[in-house]
C-alpha cells in the first residue's frame, strides 16, 4: 500500500462509489461506509464537499480495468483539491500497474482492508466493525448509466486519436460498433432474472472470504487470498437477527461457498442445515451461491437430502461448472470430472423439479475446440438449467492460463457465446416457467 500521511480527524465527509454491481466488493464498500459512520464521518451528497472519496473497483476482465480507471478519472477532476483519494477492489491485487500513471494515492486490498486504519485515524478499528447484511444505494453509489458514457467518451477519444481515412480503420469501427449493437440483442439473456428480480430485497449473508482453489484463469484469487470462514454462531445469528427484522431474501456471500469452513473444522452442508434450522417454521428464501462443483460433488450425498426438504426455501442454487468437456476441465485445473457432475445434477433434477439452478460457462478458454464446444453445449441442454452466466475467456495478469497456446480466436469466442446465449433463450422459458408452475401445484395440493 502506498504511504501517505494520515488524514486529519476534522476531514469528515466521504463519498463511497463502485465500478461494478460485483456483490461481494459492494458488501465491503459498504462495511467501508459503516466504518467511516461508527469513526464520526458523514456521507457527502455532493463529492465537491468530500474530503475522502472512496472507489471500489473491478479487475474481473479489461473491461472492468478501464471502467474503473475511467471512474478515477471522472472523480478526480471533480475532487476539491485537498481530497483524498482511496482506491480499494481487485485493480490494485490484480493490475496495479494501471493505477500508477494516476497519481499516487493509497491503495485499500480485500484481504488488507485493516489497514484504513491507519490510513485515517480511526478510533474504532475496522476489525471490530460487523459485516453489513444490506448494501444502501444511497451509501455505496453505483451508476451503470455513468459506467457507460464514460465507455462511450473513452471511445470518442480513441476514434478522434486514431481516425484515418482508410479501409482498415472504418472496417475497426464498424466491427465494433457491430458487435456492440448485436450483444444488445442478447442483454436480456445474460442478466440473471434471479438477482435481477430480487436485487433491492437480499439480506446479505457473508460467510466467508477467499477460495482455496488454483483455477488456471483466475486472478480473483490474487485480491482475496486463501478461505477464511466465519464462525458459524456468527452466521446464524446474523440470519436470526435478520428475520426478527423482517427479512424474507437471503443471499450467500462467499468467493467458493462450497469450501466455506474447512479452515474451522465445519462444512458448507453442516452450515445449511443450521440456517434452515434456524428458520424452519419461517417463511423465507435463500440465494446459494458460488458453490464450486467441486465441492458439491464431494458433499452430494450429505447435501441431497438438505436441499430435497428445503428446496422450496431456496431461490436458486448456484454451481459454475465452467465447460462440458473434461479436456478443458484439466486445463482450467478444475479438480472433477463432467460425469460427476452430471450425476449429481440429473439426479437432482429428476427428485427436485423445482430446485431453480444455475451455473457459470466460460467460453474460448485456450484449447477449447468445436468437440469440446459441443460438449459444454450438451451439459447445458441436458440439464437445462435455469439460468447460465456466459463469460468469454480473457487473459488476465499473472495467470496460468495467459501463457497458454491454442488461443481461440475472437470470432470463434463470440460465435460460442452468442450459440449459447440463443440456447439458453429457448431453456429459459421453458425450465423457469413449468417449473414454477410446478412448484405453485405442490403448494396447493
Amino acid at each position: 500500500m502506498v504511504n501517505i500521511a494520515q488524514v486529519t480527524k476534522n476531514n469528515k465527509k466521504f463519498f463511497a462509489c463502485s465500478s461494478v454491481s460485483c456483490r461481494e466488493r459492494m458488501l465491503d464498500c459498504q462495511k467501508i461506509v459503516d466504518y467511516l459512520s461508527i469513526n464520526g464521518w458523514s456521507p457527502a451528497k455532493n463529492i465537491s464537499k468530500a474530503d475522502t472519496i472512496i472507489i471500489n473497483t473491478c479487475s474481473f476482465s479489461p473491461e472492468e480495468d478501464e471502467s474503473s480507471i475511467d471512474l478515477i478519472r471522472h472523480y478526480l477532476v471533480r475532487r476539491k483539491h485537498s481530497a483524498q483519494l482511496i482506491i480499494t477492489g481487485c485493480v490494485p491485487a490484480i493490475n496495479p500497474a494501471l493505477l500508477k500513471v494516476l497519481g499516487n494515492f493509497p491503495y485499500v486490498i480485500p484481504t488488507e482492508l485493516e489497514s484504513l486504519d491507519g490510513i485515517i485515524g480511526a478510533d474504532t478499528h475496522f476489525h471490530d466493525i460487523k459485516d453489513p447484511v444490506y448494501i444502501s444505494a444511497q451509501s455505496v453509489s453505483y451508476r451503470p448509466i455513468l459506467k457507460k458514457l464514460l465507455y462511450l467518451k473513452r471511445a470518442v477519444r480513441w476514434f478522434i486519436s486514431e481516425f484515418k481515412l482508410s479501409w482498415e480503420f472504418i472496417s475497426k469501427v464498424a466491427r465494433s460498433w457491430s458487435s456492440s449493437l448485436f450483444y444488445i440483442r442478447f442483454l436480456d439473456k445474460s442478466i440473471n432474472p434471479f438477482i435481477v428480480n430480487n436485487m433491492n430485497n437480499f439480506t446479505y449473508l457473508r460467510i466467508s472470504k477467499g477460495c482455496l482453489g488454483a483455477c488456471s484463469y483466475c486472478a480473483k484469487r490474487f485480491a482475496t487470498g486463501s478461505v477464511v470462514s466465519k464462525p458459524p454462531e456468527e452466521i446464524i445469528d446474523e440470519f436470526k437477527t435478520a428475520l426478527k427484522h423482517g427479512s424474507k431474501n437471503f443471499y450467500i456471500i462467499s468467493e467458493d461457498s462450497g469450501c466455506y469452513g474447512l479452515d474451522i473444522a465445519i462444512n458448507i452442508v453442516e452450515l445449511l442445515h443450521k440456517i434452515f434450522e434456524a428458520g424452519k417454521n419461517i417463511d423465507f428464501k435463500l440465494s446459494i451461491t458460488n458453490f464450486n462443483a467441486q465441492w458439491f460433488v464431494k458433499y452430494f450425498d450429505q447435501l441431497r437430502p438438505l436441499l430435497l426438504i428445503n428446496q422450496r426455501k431456496i431461490l436458486y442454487l448456484q454451481i459454475p461448472v465452467q465447460s462440458g468437456s473434461n479436456k478443458v476441465l484439466k486445463l482450467m485445473n478444475r479438480p472433477y470430472r463432467i460425469e460427476e457432475i452430471n450425476r449429481c445434477l440429473f439426479k437432482l433434477r429428476e427428485e427436485a423439479p423445482g430446485l431453480a439452478l444455475t451455473t457459470d460457462i466460460i467460453v474460448g478458454f485456450p484449447g477449447e475446440n468445436d468437440h469440446d464446444f459441443k460438449k459444454t453445449c450438451s451439459l447445458l441442454k441436458s440439464v437445462n438449467f435455469d439460468f447460465a452466466d456466459i463469460f468469454v475467456y480473457e487473459d488476465r495478469p499473472g495467470t496460468v492460463a495467459s501463457g497458454m497456446r491454442n488461443k481461440v480466436t475472437p470470432k470463434d469466442i463470440s460465435d460460442r457465446k452468442v450459440f449459447l446465449l440463443k440456447t439458453q433463450n429457448s431453456n429459459l422459458s421453458l425450465s423457469f416457467f413449468v417449473k414454477k408452475g410446478i412448484m405453485a401445484i405442490k403448494e396447493f395440493l
